[in-house]
């Protein structure tokens, strides 16, 4: 089975807003891909807060470097994480698929 990494923003945000929207991220990815997938868990929480930005951005590699397709959820170019993280899975080419 694929494993599927959501980027999304989520600064802001109740913590069920950004759950809702990654279930449906989810089903979307597994309906385009035809295929059921494994959904990684988020590096981190909304809300969470690191002393070095650098560090959520390590948990976040880590979590790409497990996947098999990752999910850019609509509004990821709004933020810098999305946007770096974005470089990487092209650059690495991933499977990249985008929220509507």
């Amino acid at each position: 089975m694929k494993k599927l990494m959501i980027v999304q923003p989520t600064n802001g945000r109740f913590a069920s807003e950004v759950q809702a929207e990654r279930k449906a991220a989810a089903q979307d990815a597994a309906d385009r891909l035809g295929e059921p997938l494994a959904v990684l868990n988020r590096a981190g929480e909304p809300g969470d807060y690191y002393e070095i930005e650098m560090e959520y951005l390590a948990e976040h590699l880590r979590k790409m470097a497990q996947a098999d397709v990752v999910y850019f959820v609509r509004g990821w170019t709004g933020t810098h994480l999305c946007r770096v993280l974005h470089t990487v899975a092209a650059a690495y080419d991933l499977l990249m698929l985008y929220g509507n």
